[in-house]
């Protein structure tokens, strides 16, 4: 077998050496470009997030008239709403509305309604936006009570919290910021929706109104209370 001359034999390993190197040089480039680029959008999108949380407005006073409701003068214990409520409902065309529960039954179930309600009705009032409305018939102010702080605890532990309460003439309430709603597939960004909640309690009577919109204002919500508390007045 004929060997390679020296130099021939040295040059050769030489080149398979650098060659070598070169491919190790380019793998470990390519391998840190791609960590500089995950790292770079790793770094946006915390940014990004960081700022949609703390820096972007979306915590807005909510200011709510519920002076009709304050003011009613309706027995200590409200026997039924239904009559009137749906009296209310064939004047203005309420949307979606619903006799929930009668005389403490499910209408739909057929079945005794925990937490001792007596009267449960649905409803929802668009008229330029979305207001949802749930009103809870008790059989007794301490069932009511219990709902009441329910929701109240409920708006306390979420992010934006209550943003007013009080209590006049044995009557309470509470409203919650105004918040603004983020996307479902991409939970950081903002959309430009907003939610908020206003909660009353009258005797044995709870009353929650929730409002969605485009507007980081209350539109209708003094609107449906004052029909409410029209409707609440013949209650007997």
């Amino acid at each position: 077998m004929t060997e390679l001359p020296g130099f021939i034999w040295l040059n050769w390993s030489g080149i398979r050496n650098m060659k070598e190197k070169v491919c190790k040089m380019i793998i470990e480039y390519k391998r840190t470009s791609l960590l500089a680029v995950i790292f770079a959008i790793l770094i946006l999108s915390v940014s990004y997030l960081i700022y949609s949380l703390w820096f972007a407005k979306e915590k807005t006073s909510q200011i709510v008239d519920v002076s009709p409701l304050q003011s009613l003068n309706i027995p200590n214990k409200v026997d039924s709403i239904s009559a009137n409520f749906n009296k209310l409902r064939n004047t203005i065309n309420l949307k979606e509305y619903e006799l929930n529960v009668y005389d403490g039954i499910n209408q739909k179930t057929k079945l005794k309604q925990p937490d001792e309600i007596k009267e449960w009705i649905s409803f929802k009032y668009e008229n330029g936006t979305g207001v949802y409305v749930n009103i809870n018939l008790f059989y007794n102010s301490l069932a009511a009570d219990k709902s009441y702080m329910n929701e109240y605890q409920n708006a306390e532990n979420t992010k934006y919290g209550i943003y007013t309460y009080d209590s006049k003439n044995g009557i309470r309430y509470f409203s919650s910021y105004i918040e603004r709603l983020r996307g479902d597939m991409f939970p950081a960004m903002l959309s430009d929706d907003y939610i908020s909640t206003t909660v009353v309690q009258i005797n044995n009577v709870v009353i929650s109104i929730f409002e969605m919109s485009n507007s980081n204002k209350v539109i209708k919500k003094d609107e449906i209370i004052k029909l409410i508390s029209d409707s609440l007045k013949k209650c007997k």
